[in-house]
């Protein structure tokens, strides 16, 4: 494996880059096409004049064996890294359930970078780390409203009546 070289621009220097993580099954990728334009909406939020394509995704995993993983790329002025790792999550997990907590930390809804997977990670962490400081698996952000917002490293879902 060859390592790539990072250009420190504004993305790695002061967090203004975009992220995507993806479930990846049997070499699949789990939405592919949401995520990646999900990505390329904040790429063009921050004015960085780089794209992701399928096609590049594909020619990553083509000669990678990844049956229950996650590939997440990262995006900034001068940089497009892709990385790979196992997905931590198993049946047994979602059999078990999760415990989840209420961070005190709250999501500002008039910041434009709250609507976006940025570098700007640390709240993220360090409440993660927090929450199982306390025994939860997950701490919740609620916005300066009371809203629930999102986990520190999960998206929420409600079911309502099957939907």
């Amino acid at each position: 494996m060859t390592a790539k070289l990072i250009h420190l621009d504004e993305g790695y220097m002061f967090g203004l880059g975009a992220f995507e993580t993806i479930a990846v099954e049997s070499n699949h990728c789990v939405l592919l096409k949401e995520h990646l334009s999900r990505l390329q909406k904040a790429i063009k939020f921050f004015q960085i004049r780089q794209k992701v394509t399928e096609q590049e995704v594909f020619q990553y995993l083509e000669n990678r064996l990844m049956e229950h993983s996650v590939l997440k790329i990262m995006v900034s002025a001068k940089n497009i890294i892709f990385t790979t790792r196992q997905n931590p999550y198993g049946e047994e997990h979602f059999q078990k359930g999760f415990t989840l907590g209420f961070s005190d930390v709250r999501r500002n809804e008039t910041s434009p970078l709250t609507y976006h997977k940025t570098f700007h990670y640390g709240d993220c962490l360090m409440e993660k780390r927090a929450a199982q400081e306390k025994g939860w698996d997950e701490p919740v952000f609620l916005n300066t409203k009371g809203e629930i917002s999102e986990g520190a490293t999960t998206n929420i879902f409600f079911v309502k009546d099957g939907i």
